[in-house]
């Protein structure tokens, strides 16, 4: 080796030497800072020595928040309308705690899972919902359960109207929605639209609102979706005659027959049709 690389190559550690000195000496503040990060933060960490001199050090750190409020459901509403399945559900288990027409101890249930956005549902309101439960009067028991299919207004319009029954006025609160829904103008289910269905209906609008941020409110339409889910519903509306499933945009007539026929088979006689 010659003379003058013996000389160079003292010189080119020199760096290194330095560098590694500045590791090894690094205050042990900055280290907790890069090796224990908060997992809330995305923004770089700035860490101070003993000094008071402080650097900045960039830590990336993967984020997972949970999404509490979202409801995921793909479906396909029924376009033609299907017979009644052949193995009904105990008609006790469809009802649940929801809002109802007619009486509870009523020989028939029939309970429909709907979404206020879908057209079908607002048909079946607009056509069928009125002259069924006045035909049978406290002889049927008419539910009303949520599947929000068509996304985050179905969901805010659920809680919307279960918010107006914690006053006693879902059913208003409903027909709202969809008469809205059914009309040319066809508003958007947001907050302001839902928020002045609440004001028309005189209600108690802080405490409306404060229903509406209730996490628990929110709870009670994802139970009654993943309830629609356990039982193979793959459309709305979707109706349980006594534990009978039937689907789609049903006739007056459809009803009637699955109705008078259990209400036949419970012992009753089924009022007159016009």
């Amino acid at each position: 080796m010659n003379q003058t690389l013996k000389t160079i190559l003292p010189l080119a550690m020199i760096p290194v030497l330095l560098f590694i000195a500045f590791v090894v000496g690094m205050p042990s503040t900055t280290t907790q800072a890069v090796e224990n990060p908060d997992p809330a933060l995305t923004n770089p960490i700035v860490a101070q020595d003993d000094e008071g001199d402080s650097e900045e050090i960039v830590v990336t750190v993967e984020v997972t928040r949970e999404v509490t409020r979202e409801v995921t459901v793909v479906v396909t509403p029924t376009f033609t309308p299907l017979p009644p399945t052949p193995t009904p559900l105990p008609p006790e288990l469809t009802v649940d705690d929801d809002h109802f027409i007619g009486d509870e101890d009523a020989p028939v249930k029939v309970v429909e899972f709907s979404d206020f956005q879908c057209g079908f549902c607002a048909r079946f309101y607009q056509q069928t919902l009125t002259p069924l439960t006045e035909h049978y009067g406290d002889l049927i028991q008419f539910v009303y359960r949520d599947y929000p299919i068509f996304g985050d207004e179905s969901v805010l319009s659920a809680m919307g109207a279960e918010c107006a029954g914690d006053q006693g006025l879902y059913w208003e609160f409903h027909n709202l929605i969809f008469d809205a829904v059914s009309s040319q103008e066809r508003p958007p289910l947001n907050v302001e639209t839902l928020t002045g269905f609440a004001v028309n209906l005189e209600l108690d609008t802080d405490e409306w609102s404060a229903c509406i941020d209730d996490e628990a409110t929110f709870e009670e339409i994802v139970i009654d979706a993943n309830t629609a889910r356990d039982w193979g519903v793959t459309g709305t509306p979707t109706f349980f005659v006594n534990g009978q499933r039937l689907v789609g945009a049903q006739p007056l007539e459809v009803f009637f027959d699955i109705i008078d026929a259990e209400l036949i088979e419970a012992g009753y006689e089924p009022p007159e049709r016009e």
